[in-house]
């Protein structure tokens, strides 16, 4: 179970944060996951997804449907 986690700032796509999706993802903290993309702007989300490999699209989208914003799936490129 996740701790309760402060909020953070609004944040762009680094290597630093795909690092913690990709952590978050593997140990599958559904709410840390949502914490790292709460304040981040659909377009910043959707290029995030796009540097994930397929099966971690899935799990992200699987993990954040709920409360995923349809705007980012509206950005990430068709070709993905």
């Amino acid at each position: 179970m996740d701790a309760k986690l402060p909020p953070h700032p609004v944040q762009a796509v680094t290597e630093a944060l795909t690092q913690k999706v990709l952590e978050a993802l593997h140990k599958r903290q559904k709410k840390k996951l949502k914490h790292l993309v709460a304040l981040m702007h659909p377009a910043d989300v959707a290029d995030l997804i796009e540097q994930l490999s397929p099966p971690q699209r899935y799990d992200f989208i699987l993990f954040l449907k709920p409360s995923l914003d349809a705007e980012v799936l509206a950005e990430i490129n068709p070709q993905i």
